[in-house]
């Protein structure tokens, strides 16, 4: 057999297989495959009796199985499934509008088949419905705890609201219970700072660097945090902090030296040669080299200091002390600088000039200064996780 005998019998297979695909599928039992294929091809394709068959038949197949599926969930008496009987639905629904189109191109053909739509979109409606009941059931679970003071049941009650509006915003008072539910969730905290044993003076001036550049109240998720007490809120924690244990260990100075030999050119000397072409002296250039030779010395300067911050979180309601907490921070001064003695030809990579110059180390109490201001980002994190 040739090989163009052999491609066009492939070919031939090929296409007799491709064509009868969608009815291969119908009598498998694959309905919903051999819909949508017979979908794809009646789309463009030619319209035939036997794929119009298979898309009547698949879809009723199909449409059947999900109506049943449906009913099973209904029966079942779970008002969660309403959540899949919904999804169900919109499945319906989208096929539905392909089967609809497929329906109106293929009667300009000649072809009127009889089709059961679903009722989808009535199912839709009833099932957000049912879905949005459902979460606001679930809310109303919690609610009660919630107005007696628990906040972990209001930010449960304010996510099941939240669930519910968005499948029906106006569903019931839904609206004024999320307000309602974010509020009694919030948990107020008050920072303030109390006395320590440090000077009055050196206190101030901590607490006024700790909030420097600084706005509040800061929202983080269900906590807003004071440095001013608010007017018209209830506060549920205070945040009591002081610094203490301030730390200097003085201006500490090392060194260390290196030294380098190099062989550089250092001029040059005039030479006579003898020339044979021309029989005559000519001058050349002849480079001189010297060895090199530098010493250096490297001083380092370093100036380092601590604090740290104490904190008491104080339940408001029960005036008790409900965690501790601290928070230690460094803040750290260099200097470094070179002293060149020799050659600088002689400097390398190994054996190098840093520069600079030696400095006066600053007040500690800059330091500290410092040291305060970076402490906030290790106590606000470390407050957020103390209280729910």
């Amino acid at each position: 057999m040739s090989m163009k005998k052999i491609i066009y019998l492939s070919l031939s297979l090929l296409l007799l297989f491709s064509c009868n695909r969608p009815l291969k599928l119908l009598e498998k039992g694959k309905d919903k495959k051999a819909l949508k294929s017979s979908l794809l091809r009646l789309k463009r394709g030619k319209v035939k009796p036997d794929l119009v068959y298979v898309f009547v038949q698949s879809f009723h197949n199909v449409t059947d199985k999900d109506a049943q599926i449906i009913s099973e969930m209904r029966n079942a008496g779970q008002p969660k499934l309403w959540l899949k009987i919904r999804e169900k639905a919109i499945d319906i629904d989208n096929r539905q509008i392909q089967v609809e189109k497929i329906a109106q191109r293929i009667a300009t053909k000649g072809y009127f088949p009889d089709l059961d739509f679903y009722p989808a979109k009535k199912l839709i409606e009833e099932a957000t419905d049912n879905v949005a009941l459902y979460y606001y059931a679930q809310a109303l679970e919690f609610i009660p705890s919630a107005r007696n003071g628990e906040k972990r049941a209001a930010r449960k009650a304010y996510a099941q609201i939240l669930n519910c509006r968005k499948y029906r915003p106006s569903f019931k008072d839904a609206l004024e219970l999320e307000d309602e539910m974010l509020e009694l969730g919030i948990t107020h905290v008050l920072v303030q700072p109390v006395e320590s044993n440090l000077s009055l003076e050196l206190e101030d001036q901590l607490v006024e660097m700790f909030f420097y550049k600084n706005e509040f109240p800061k929202t983080y998720n269900w906590k807003v945090i004071y440095f001013e007490k608010p007017a018209e809120t209830v506060i549920d924690f205070y945040a009591e902090f002081y610094f203490d244990n301030l730390r200097e260990d003085g201006c500490y100075t090392s060194q260390s030296c290196c030294s380098n030999t190099e062989t550089v050119q250092a001029g040059c000397e005039i030479q006579k040669v003898w020339n044979e072409k021309d029989s005559v002296y000519v001058e050349i250039s002849v480079p001189i080299y010297e060895d090199v030779s530098v010493s250096v010395t490297t001083y380092r300067q370093s100036l380092d200091t601590s604090l740290e911050l104490f904190c008491d979180i104080i339940n408001a309601k029960t005036n008790q002390k409900s965690k501790s907490f601290s928070v230690y921070e460094r803040s750290c001064w260099g200097n470094e600088y070179s002293n060149v003695s020799g050659d600088r030809r002689a400097l390398n990579f190994l054996c190098s000039d840093e520069g600079g110059w030696r400095r006066s180390p600053p007040d500690p109490i800059e330091l500290w200064f410092t040291a305060a201001g970076n402490s906030r980002y290790g106590f606000i994190k470390k407050l957020k996780k103390s209280i729910y």
